[in-house]
């Protein structure tokens, strides 16, 4: 098997989609009063998805499907087989299908590529949350999409830890990937190997440091980005007394130091973060204009509570995007569950 996963590649997350997933907030008591809000803002993810690709929810269950479909025909978003919208009873545990569900590898050397479908063991970010459902969703998904599937159970990893260029490089942190609650017995160069061999990669890049309060230990969905083959954007707050300052400016510092499989350096491009913002508990909300989804016709970037740092990346990434829509999705109520944008999607290559 590990054979044939050498002819497949992730594919880069700006490439044509067949559609995305999502997963529809559920538990009420996850979001301590802000459950209106957030599905408020899926709707608005839901609603510019679909007017490009078709979009996949996932419910716990048939009466949750039904509320839902009346809430999406009530807010005018057409719901159903036929549509660009559908519902799934595919349990989970949480919303962050990012990091449990499936990726889908595509095949290298034909015309019109043949696909599969792999997953790794998610733990709930180091069996900091249950997981149980969340776990086997993959599978469930890719029973639903007819497609060949492949479950790494021997190998703890999210989908918010790693990033391809759809060439064979992946990036990924230290922060996450060699910590202790993920992949214990295995070293750096076995992770690197592992990565390689499943994904079809060449290269990994390892930026060091995560964003302080991220409950992932360091997604590096929340840090850095490729926004193209040879082009990355990173996270730089604006205010050098930022707690995070110094290990996101050492990330920008090993960005610009990399050489690519062909000896290139990247470009890199920079987002600033939003002001720092406490929880009740006086620790850092890992609030991050980073965490953005690419769709077939848009880009659904998260905004937070200040203006100034909202429009330069509405702009930078419009800049980089310019034949995307790029819209803005409110995230201060998402982050505080612990994601956002990116964290809640999955795209499904084809």
């Amino acid at each position: 098997m590990d054979s044939e996963l050498s002819e497949y590649r992730w594919p880069a997350e700006w490439e044509p989609h067949s559609h995305t997933l999502l997963t529809w907030p559920q538990r009420p008591e996850l979001w301590s009063g802000r459950i209106a809000a957030v599905h408020a803002a899926y709707l608005e993810i839901i609603r510019t998805l679909s007017e490009d690709e078709a979009v996949r929810i996932l419910v716990n269950d048939a009466r949750t499907a039904d509320t839902l479909r009346s809430l999406l025909r009530g807010n005018d978003i057409p719901c159903g087989p036929d549509a660009a919208v559908d519902l799934w009873v595919i349990p989970t545990n949480d919303v962050w299908i990012r990091d449990y569900g499936p990726l889908r590898l595509l095949r290298n050397d034909s015309a019109t590529p043949a696909s599969r479908m792999i997953a790794y063991t998610f733990t709930g970010w180091g069996e900091k949350f249950p997981a149980d459902a969340d776990n086997q969703a993959a599978g469930a998904v890719a029973d639903r999409c007819n497609e060949s599937f492949e479950k790494y159970s021997d190998f703890v990893l999210e989908g918010g830890a790693i990033e391809s260029n759809g060439r064979g490089l992946l990036m990924t942190t230290e922060a996450c990937l060699l910590h202790p609650n993920r992949n214990p017995r295995m070293n750096r160069d076995e992770i690197e190997a592992r990565l390689k061999q499943t994904l079809g990669a060449h290269s990994v890049l390892w930026l060091p440091h995560g964003l302080p309060g991220d409950d992932t230990d360091g997604h590096v969905d929340m840090l850095a980005r490729f926004v193209g083959e040879n082009h990355v954007i990173s996270c730089l707050p604006e205010d050098e007394s930022h707690p995070a300052y110094a290990d996101l400016a050492m990330n920008l510092a090993h960005l610009r130091a990399f050489r690519t499989h062909d000896g290139d350096a990247l470009r890199v491009d920079t987002l600033p973060l939003p002001p720092l913002r406490l929880s009740p508990d006086g620790l850092p909300i890992p609030e991050s204009h980073a965490n953005f989804y690419i769709g077939n016709g848009s880009v659904l970037v998260p905004v937070f509570n200040d203006a100034h740092t909202n429009g330069i990346a509405l702009r930078t990434l419009q800049r980089i995007f310019p034949d995307r829509r790029v819209v803005g999705i409110p995230g201060a109520d998402l982050i505080l569950e612990g994601g956002g944008v990116h964290c809640m999607t999955m795209q499904i290559a084809g």
